[in-house]
């Protein structure tokens, strides 16, 4: 997509330099500032005399619009895998606070795996990675209710005698 827009700015705005004889002439050497087209002319303090059509202004800003965005939904996904994992971890607490209370009214020491629905390395494709993050989700989402289910099942007095995990505000797990 890239080589393709830059093919169409030369195309658009640079003038082919046909052979000439170089007999009894001299070449100038200038610097040409970094992120300018060569083709272009400047004036001897180096202010471009640029004159740029409507096409290749709108292919400019178009470039930078997906560079935006590009920043922006980089940050997005940086910011999800932190929140998921802090979300896992909390959840991860949770559950096993609700086990050992469990385990301990039943007299096992059961102990699941919470591994299980953990980020892990993400493919660079952003396609799967926005996949990888909704089934992550997902999972969460069913430990949480499986969470909830369990307490109410559970009876009220049974949770005040044993200290099972409670939710409370934002998230947070905590014994009676």
């Amino acid at each position: 997509m890239l080589a393709f827009l830059v093919g169409v700015l030369c195309l658009v705005g640079g003038h082919t330099v046909g052979a000439q004889d170089a007999t009894g002439s001299r070449f100038v050497c200038s610097a040409i500032p970094v992120g300018a087209d060569p083709s272009c002319p400047f004036d001897p303090n180096g202010n471009r005399v640029q004159s740029t059509s409507p096409v290749e202004d709108e292919l400019r800003s178009t470039i930078f619009h997906l560079r935006e965005t590009i920043l922006q939904q980089k940050e997005t996904i940086v910011n999800q895998q932190g929140t998921i994992k802090e979300l896992n971890s909390k959840l991860a607490r949770c559950e096993s606070a609700a086990e050992d209370s469990a385990g301990r009214s039943r007299g096992s020491t059961r102990r699941k795996d919470y591994s299980k629905n953990t980020m892990g390395d993400l493919p660079r494709d952003p396609t799967e990675t926005i996949d990888q993050l909704g089934k992550t989700m997902q999972g969460l989402k069913g430990r949480l209710e499986n969470l909830e289910e369990k307490d109410k099942r559970a009876p009220m007095e049974q949770n005040s005698e044993e200290g099972r995990g409670q939710w409370l505000d934002g998230g947070n797990c905590t014994r009676d």
